[in-house]
């Protein structure tokens, strides 16, 4: 009897031991998704929440979006730290304006055509039929307004408006 209290014990301690482990997992796990995690944005062929095509970031993008995590001439990007741009918002500019806005896996971004991120493929494809199927580094289909990518071929990853080119960018004749 004295062995089995023993063992219920020390099974008693294991098990408290994974759940204060898992609680503060999920408590910093949660913490650093809040530090990014933006409000629902709307994507329209011209912009995504707050960012419009054509126009410097004003301040209201960064009242909405807050301080971004990476900052350049050419890119300004908002999302979790070390995500290598997989997840959050990337804006690329050139001569401070927005060229291109792209909203990815981990954004509340949504359409009026019911798209958001996260959404199934087929849903993509049924809302756009006329679209054109694209191989790239992101883009897999693609609308005069929108470039749509997979994620793991089976749900919505990114929503890109704008060119995927700078405006300054000339094809070589």
């Amino acid at each position: 009897m004295e062995k089995l209290i023993q063992s219920y014990s020390s099974f008693t301690k294991t098990m408290f031991g994974l759940t204060v482990a898992l609680i503060l997992i999920s408590t910093s796990t949660i913490a650093s998704a809040q530090q990014w995690k933006q409000p629902r944005l709307l994507v329209t062929k011209d912009s995504i929440g707050p960012i419009r095509l054509g126009q410097q970031l004003s301040p209201q993008v960064y009242e909405v979006l807050g301080k971004p995590d990476q900052v350049s001439d050419s890119v300004v990007f908002w999302g979790p730290q070390g995500n290598h741009r997989e997840q959050g918002i990337e804006v690329r500019l050139e001569d401070g304006k927005v060229y291109n806005i792209s909203a990815q896996i981990g954004v509340r971004a949504y359409m009026d055509q019911g798209l958001y991120i996260g959404c199934s493929w087929g849903k993509v494809k049924s809302t756009y039929p006329n679209g054109e199927s694209q191989r790239g580094m992101y883009v897999n289909w693609q609308t005069p307004d929108f470039y749509f990518s997979t994620f793991n071929g089976a749900v919505l990853g990114r929503i890109t408006v704008g060119s995927m080119a700078p405006p300054s960018f000339k094809m070589p004749e």
